[in-house]
């Protein structure tokens, strides 16, 4: 059984940049860039190179790019990854509603 509702054609528009990022994580996403690429051009002034320090220095960019990459269902990975530590952090509650007997009828 599959449920649907129909949607207005103008359905989350003006909440997301691009109808895919959030301000914020555009803006994060940004400072980290600015920062990464700052922190390349600084290394790359220097005397030696080394391969593994500049992947260790585009790392954290990658990742959030990775984190930031849009789903169907939720907004993004780092969303969705939240939305789950949230719910197994919340304490639910349980309220107890009585017995139920269920009972065969004559028609089953």
């Amino acid at each position: 059984m599959s449920r649907e509702f129909i949607a207005p054609k103008n359905f989350k528009n003006g909440r997301f940049l691009l109808n895919k990022f959030r301000i914020t994580d555009l803006i994060i996403w940004l400072a980290v860039l600015a920062i990464t690429f700052v922190v390349f051009i600084l290394y790359m002034l220097g005397d030696k190179v080394k391969l593994w320090v500049i992947l260790l220095i585009w790392l954290p960019m990658g990742l959030l790019t990775f984190l930031y990459v849009p789903l169907s269902i939720y907004h993004n990975f780092y969303f969705a990854i939240r939305t789950a530590i949230l719910f197994f952090r919340s304490k639910r509650k349980f309220y107890w509603e009585g017995w139920h007997k269920y009972g065969e009828t004559e028609n089953e």
